[in-house]
């Protein structure tokens, strides 16, 4: 069945659901929902005439449709499908029940189909946020950038946009006050109580007090742009950006500087902490503790990483500029980042076992193609696969005796997480905390070397997932026989 099939089988389906339920009296309607609860709090908005119920599965249908919808679309990545699929609601009330269209002709559906996708285009833009983070104990320098994500102090921030931040928070005010009043003018809007100037101006000020008062404790604040799309994945795009920044940060500073470097509203260390015990004698015995938050590096430590490192940072940098622009497709950059990810979580994950099965799957997403295609009943193959890949993404030079060293290394971890993730081994055993250390480095390096392959490989326009398995495959001839 093709794509207008579907459509139609689906819009059929939604209209029937809903004339049964138009036909129920309120005695019916109740006694459904008591045997069918699923159906409840599913309904279509109806202008002018409140709500009119539907099933769970027409509502399911309402998804459908609108998925598909998405999929066929030249730029799908940039549209919401809940965007979407409120649009098709909208555009099925309109069509169907206001102006009494046949629900079964082609012409109709395609249109609420096309029309829903304008819809939600509309509210498409290009935004640029800005998310408090935790990067360094002090700001310093005043801003930096890692590709597309610029980093500015805090103090530096508020000196640059702290009066527009104010002048655009009043001019919002005005604008609402203005259409409030209009509203009230024109008899559209009665409110219980009218607010006094005195009243609307503490709120006004407790408003923007606040986000001064989150930003400001915060010693850093990233900026990035998003190109048009919808506001909720230009949302998910922008934090995703500026986390795999703040992950290439984590590979400079290590296992313990980046340890706190999180976007603000991520979890974090606590700042402040107390305990209270008792003694064999029963005494209370309280303490308490403080801490603070961020790498703690010497001045110009980010002009030494960008004079030593140039070109990893470049890479990197523009690695990640594929989270804004995800139709430039790249097999080698996307599983990069990927790894990036693991490899970031790993860093910030608080416990070791959990530290350990993170940075293991980001080996795996370096190491492992699709055209490998390892035996699901046999471990050792995929066992073999990354740890071989792994100690030569590790060792400074194919040295036999480096590299039966750091297979021997990455067997260890290998060996390890099989044993935590297959009930082997306990998540809470002191070992594991004694590995964490070779986990991170041997993971550093490998991140850090497979970056000048992957762009090598993207260089040289060997742009397809086949390709990294023959550069593995030419590389793992360098092995020492077992």
């Amino acid at each position: 069945m093709g794509k207008p099939q579907e459509d139609l089988r689906d819009i059929n389906i939604i209209a029937e659901e809903i004339a049964k339920f138009a036909k129920m009296t309120f005695l019916e309607y109740k006694l459904h929902i008591k045997d069918h609860p699923e159906d409840k709090m599913h309904y279509l908005d109806i202008p002018t005439h409140g709500h009119m119920p539907m099933s769970r599965e027409a509502a399911l249908r309402f998804h459908q449709l609108a998925e598909r919808q998405r999929a066929v679309d030249s730029d799908p990545d940039s549209l919401d499908v809940e965007a979407i699929d409120r649009a098709l609601r909208a555009g099925f009330v309109e069509t169907f029940i206001i102006k009494r269209r046949p629900y079964d002709e082609r012409k109709w559906i395609d249109r609420i189909l096309a029309r829903a996708v304008k819809r939600a285009k509309q509210r498409h833009e290009s935004i640029t946020y800005y998310f408090p983070c935790v990067v360094t104990a002090k700001g310093d320098p005043p801003e930096f950038v890692i590709g597309p994500v610029r980093f500015f102090s805090t103090e530096k921030f508020f000196l640059d946009f702290g009066d527009k931040i104010l002048a655009d928070d009043k001019e919002a005010n005005k604008r609402q006050r203005d259409e409030l009043k209009k509203l009230i003018a024109e008899r559209k809007y009665f409110p219980e109580k009218e607010l006094g100037e005195e009243e609307r101006a503490r709120l006004d000020k407790l408003f923007i007090d606040w986000i001064y008062e989150y930003y400001k404790s915060y010693a850093w604040i990233a900026e990035v742009t998003v190109p048009i799309c919808d506001p909720k994945v230009s949302r998910a795009r922008a934090e995703t950006t500026v986390q795999a920044a703040l992950d290439i940060l984590k590979l400079f500073f290590g296992s313990y500087g980046g340890r706190d470097l999180r976007i603000g509203h991520d979890r974090g260390y606590s700042k402040k902490t107390a305990s209270l015990a008792r003694g064999p004698d029963g005494i209370f015995r309280p303490s308490i503790g403080q801490r603070g938050e961020g790498a703690l590096l010497d001045a110009g430590w980010y002009e030494q990483m960008v004079k030593q490192n140039a070109w990893i940072l470049q890479a990197a940098g523009s690695a990640i500029e594929g989270y804004l622009n995800p139709r430039n497709k790249s097999h080698h950059r996307d599983r990069w980042l990927d790894a990036l990810n693991w490899y970031g979580q790993a860093v910030s994950e608080r416990l070791p076992s959990a530290k350990l099965v993170k940075y293991v799957a980001a080996l795996e997403r370096l190491t492992v193609t699709p055209k490998d295609h390892p035996n699901e009943n046999c471990r050792q193959e995929l066992t073999d696969i990354v740890t071989r890949r792994t100690a030569l993404l590790t060792v400074r030079s194919y040295k036999p005796n480096l590299l039966k060293r750091a297979r021997e290394n990455a067997r260890k971890l290998y060996r390890w997480r099989s044993d935590l993730m297959h009930g082997r081994s306990s998540p809470l055993s002191r070992e594991v905390s004694s590995l964490i250390h070779l986990a991170h480095e041997i993971v550093q390096d490998a991140i850090f070397n497979a970056l000048g392959h992957f762009v090598d490989l993207e260089i040289s326009n060997h742009r397809a997932a086949q390709d990294l398995y023959v550069r593995y495959q030419q590389l793992e001839k360098c092995l020492p026989p077992e």
